[in-house]
């Protein structure tokens, strides 16, 4: 049976949609992706502007030098500025390698400050949508539009926040909208013991480490992209349309404990 996926793209589908953030919240969200876009451009442009110098004299010291060998090395002072010119842009790339590098070991304090703003940002939209504060962390998997090299869909697992509230499971993923299942539209819980494709690895501990390692998890040629054997079917029928909702075998006790159904195997 054909089951539409109630998270596509990371965006919830509309029938599940319970509630957006209000006017306010979107209006503090419109402006501080304004001030996080206004400051990678600086940042980007400081980093253009370390870089010129060296561009500078380096361009300049191989036109000079160019031109000196046009004329087979007259005048020599030509020749001398071009050497000169040259090193001196070698030497200042150097220097600008070694700063850029002892700065990405240290935050941006500018982004540092905006990620503070964002974080109490979302404790206020999770205020603002009813998420509570005992509400549980938890993956899902998102449906993506694009397709790997064998024409099937490839997956994300996002995390979000799910509880239960006047008999509907609420999730909540960091953006504007609170997503909603009534309970008793559930038709069962599905575990599929079919390969699933993924990416958007989340866990400090690494796939192939000791606390994942009993789901085979392994990593697809292509980069940053994971495929495992199973994964859970939340099956919901809404509307006479079908749904499902993907999520993750690993790090899944807590959902598993808020749904408090029996597991179906397939």
């Amino acid at each position: 049976m054909e089951r539409k996926n109630i998270l596509t793209d990371n965006t919830i589908d509309d029938a599940f949609i319970l509630r957006h953030e209000s006017a306010e919240m979107a209006t503090k969200r419109k402006e501080l992706g304004e001030k996080l876009t206004a400051e990678v451009q600086k940042t980007i442009k400081k980093a253009l502007l370390r870089k010129l110098p060296s561009f500078a004299a380096l361009l300049i010291g191989a036109l000079l030098g160019l031109t000196a060998f046009e004329n087979h090395g007259k005048p020599i002072a030509l020749t001398a500025a071009a050497v000169v010119l040259v090193a001196v842009g070698i030497v200042l790339a150097i220097l600008n390698h070694r700063k850029e590098k002892a700065e990405e070991e240290k935050p941006i304090e500018s982004l540092t400050k905006l990620d503070a703003l964002y974080n109490a940002f979302d404790e206020e939209v999770k205020q603002d949508l009813g998420v509570p504060s005992d509400a549980v962390e938890v993956g899902f998997f998102t449906e993506n539009s694009d397709l790997n090299k064998q024409g099937q869909p490839i997956y994300s697992n996002y995390t979000a926040f799910a509880f239960v509230e006047n008999e509907t499971l609420c999730f909540w993923q960091y953006g504007e909208i609170l997503g909603g299942i009534p309970l008793n539209e559930i038709e069962s819980l599905v575990k599929v013991n079919e390969p699933i494709t993924f990416d958007n690895w989340g866990s400090d501990d690494a796939p192939d480490s000791p606390k994942y390692a009993q789901y085979g998890i392994e990593e697809t040629p292509a980069s940053g992209e994971y495929s495992m054997t199973g994964y859970y079917s939340l099956r919901v029928v809404h509307a006479d349309e079908s749904f499902e909702l993907r999520f993750p075998l690993f790090d899944s006790e807590k959902l598993l404990k808020l749904l408090d159904r029996e597991i179906v195997e397939e």
